[in-house]
């Protein structure tokens, strides 16, 4: 009998030990959300160009030279986003324009320049590879591009 009790007290401490390393493991993987945005973020054109609607695609492929300047405003741009609230949205073309930005709680990525204009995306997808970005639609308008998917340079 008394065998049996120092196993299973054996048992006990090894199984808390468990889930103790278990919750330690958990929580220390856990990442502060504003911190894992900072970097340099390269547009993913065709993972992000696949989330066009037919609709969309359709009226596009139907007038090629807007779709060759939709396309173009978008591959290879670049979004750097700076741990002090400051981000650049550079394009292929070399233009560039400068935002603050301020991530909620609720995940929703508000960039704001210098004029006040604000545009507020939700953050979908967040990984140390991968920033997928929705943005958040007003009234009645409508994004050609319904996810903007982008990976970390």
């Amino acid at each position: 009998m008394k065998n049996y009790r120092k196993y299973f007290q054996k048992v006990h401490i090894l199984m808390a030990i468990m889930v103790f390393m278990a919750i330690v493991g958990t929580v220390s993987a856990q990442k502060d959300p504003a911190g894992q945005l900072v970097g340099t973020w390269q547009f993913d054109d065709i993972s992000s160009f696949a989330t066009m609607d037919e609709a969309s695609r359709a009226h596009l492929d139907s007038l090629p030279q807007l779709k060759a300047q939709v396309l173009g405003s978008y591959s290879g741009r670049k979004l750097s986003i700076s741990p002090n609230g400051n981000c650049t949205l550079s394009l292929a073309s070399g233009q560039s324009a400068s935002f603050g930005w301020v991530l909620s709680n609720d995940g929703v990525l508000t960039l704001k320049d210098a004029s006040g204009n604000m545009a507020h995306e939700t953050v979908r997808v967040l990984t140390d590879e991968r920033l997928v970005l929705v943005p958040v639609v007003q009234r009645d308008m409508k994004n050609i591009i319904g996810e903007q998917h982008y990976i970390k340079q």
